[in-house]
């Protein structure tokens, strides 16, 4: 787990994916209002996160509410087993287009037949099978009610305030949020570090590239000092000239 601001810490969580091992991110906010955690990581990531919350003092129970930043499953797997140990009153917060498929009431735009076969078609032999693991765990996801959905603009009461900012593409509903108090922005899958550089997000990942790409202008509002990508972790100093170049490579390319 990594302090970045007094109530504000991110959880660092081990992915396996198609035979490689990565770092995610969710995002911890903290104070005497509440407690929100903002992704919920894989369904194997309840023990590492039940270890890193006790780091600060903390346990599952201490979490007042869960923000989604959008469907996938690394950010949604673990949802189910955080509300049944945080308990009775826990709110589950996303975007309205996200909510049916957090609910589980309909399936995830990745398991579409026709996207999945394009995405098998599409890699090694060797990695097929890796993939067909997945989908499988991804159709295991069992639902969680959804108990508040936001829209962009929207502002939530925990950390001084956390702004919602809708930026469709890499999902319909797909949201940063921006935590009012410290500059910070959580990107989600918005955009993407990668060896200490920060890019917009990953080619051939999102559902329409294109709105991907341009929802990066709606970011150039926010005075940003530090950005969280949930894959890549902490782009720490002045973001907003970086981001400012990124929407500009969009309206341009």
């Amino acid at each position: 787990m990594q302090k970045i601001a007094d109530g504000v810490y991110a959880l660092e969580l081990e992915m396996e994916r198609l035979g490689q091992t990565s770092t995610i991110y969710p995002l911890l906010v903290s104070d005497e209002e509440g407690s929100v955690l903002i992704d919920a990581g894989l369904p194997t990531s309840i023990p590492e996160i039940e270890e890193q919350l006790s780091e600060i003092d903390m346990t599952t129970m201490d979490i007042d509410a869960l923000i989604l930043t959008h469907q996938d499953l690394d950010h949604i797997g673990g949802l189910p087993g955080l509300v049944a140990l945080a308990g009775e009153g826990t709110d589950v917060i996303c975007h309205e287009a996200e909510k049916p498929f957090i609910e589980g009431t309909e399936q995830f735009g990745r398991l579409d037949p026709e996207n999945l076969k394009t995405t098998l078609d599409s890699m090694p032999e060797s990695l097929r099978e890796e993939m067909q693991k997945l989908v499988a765990e991804a159709k295991a996801y069992k639902g969680v009610a959804v108990t508040k959905t936001v829209e962009d603009g929207d502002v939530l009461p925990f950390g001084g305030g956390i702004t919602v900012i809708h930026t469709p593409g890499h999902t319909e509903g797909h949201i940063c949020l921006y935590l009012n108090k410290n500059g910070i922005l959580v990107a989600g899958d918005e955009l993407d570090l990668v060896d200490g550089e920060l890019f917009g997000p990953k080619h051939g990942l999102s559902a329409d590239e294109s709105e991907a790409y341009s929802s990066i202008s709606k970011l150039t509002k926010y005075d940003i000092e530090d950005v969280l990508c949930y894959h890549g972790g902490l782009f720490a100093g002045d973001a907003r000239e970086r981001i400012a170049e990124l929407a500009n490579e969009a309206l341009n390319g």
